[in-house]
């Protein structure tokens, strides 16, 4: 496929020009994920852009972490880059920095861990507090998490004990000497459910929960049976693809998921045969059983009996 680029550029803490990464992409795949944040001495990052259209930041609709682009490639060379067509192959994107305020408190959102950093200077001049136009950022999404507050954020307890942590707002009052600050969000994981069906129309069989960081559960004690003549394997399975895989204790739970057995049975009607000799069309009306293998009928002389395997 052809290959797509975005080359990372910034400036060192001298201010040198300075390529951080260069990444690929091959098409039809579609997404390159950001370089990581660079650091810059008494500067704030404040996200990739294109030195043609300065004012656009270089950002995932769906995620902050990667760049996608449009695997479909008609008449010329696009890819998308969030909301923004750049006709280019490749494409060079820049670090854009804030310089910080002399006597000035930085406060950094952070959502979660590992997540991208949103920082805002505070500055004498508005009382050391949050200015009322600052720009209050969302808590945004997090895979597998429910916000407990929706875009409320929270000094951590210095203890690491979440009961003690302190909503952040506009009215803190922060001061030079307290020093920078960083504030998250809180997350509660989402709850998951597993149900274990029959495989007999829509009867659950047995069901549990899982919450997340949580990602495995344990498995029925038993199988559920049905009538005389079918049997399973003692295995659950899940519908992945076009297809089933066994699904076990170690199977991670990403959502909620039905899982089920396999039913074969032994015992059936046989209603026609094919034989070297050509089609045989007969009505075998009476329930063949696997263990005996072989069936008679009334069939031409030159099969007088009729031998079916698994």
């Amino acid at each position: 496929g052809e290959v797509r680029s975005v080359t990372f550029n910034y400036k060192d803490e001298n201010g040198a020009d300075k390529i951080l990464a260069k990444k690929y992409v091959v098409l039809p795949e579609t997404r390159v994920t950001l370089a990581e944040i660079p650091q810059r001495e008494n500067y704030v990052f404040q996200g990739w852009y294109t030195e043609e259209k300065d004012d656009i930041v270089i950002t995932n609709k769906d995620s902050e972490d990667d760049v996608t682009f449009s695997g479909e490639i008609p008449d010329e060379d696009k890819f998308i880059l969030g909301s923004t067509d750049i006709n280019y192959p490749s494409l060079d994107v820049y670090a854009l920095w804030q310089e910080r305020p002399e006597h000035s408190v930085m406060v950094t959102f952070q959502a979660y861990p590992g997540s991208s950093v949103q920082s805002i200077f505070v500055i004498q001049n508005n009382g050391w507090k949050m200015a009322d136009n600052a720009n209050w950022p969302a808590t945004g999404d997090r895979a597998h998490y429910d916000p407990v507050a929706a875009n409320k954020w929270f000094i951590a307890d210095k203890d690491d004990n979440p009961a003690n942590d302190v909503e952040f707002t506009k009215d803190k009052v922060l001061s030079e000497e307290g020093g920078d600050i960083t504030v998250i969000a809180k997350w509660d994981g989402k709850t998951y459910t597993v149900r274990f069906m029959t495989g007999v129309g829509d009867a659950v069989y047995s069901s549990t929960t899982v919450k997340y960081p949580l990602n495995t559960v344990g498995l029925p004690v038993d199988m559920p049976t049905r009538d005389a003549g079918y049997s399973n394997d003692g295995k659950w399975y899940k519908t992945q693809g076009s297809g089933e895989v066994q699904f076990t204790e170690t199977s991670i739970v990403t959502g909620d998921i039905n899982v089920h057995p396999k039913w074969v049975t032994s015992d059936f009607n046989l209603t026609s045969l094919s034989a070297k000799y050509g089609a045989i069309d007969a009505d075998f009306n009476t329930p063949f059983n696997a263990a005996t293998y072989t069936y008679t009928s009334s069939l031409p002389s030159f099969a007088p009996s009729v031998t079916v395997r698994d």
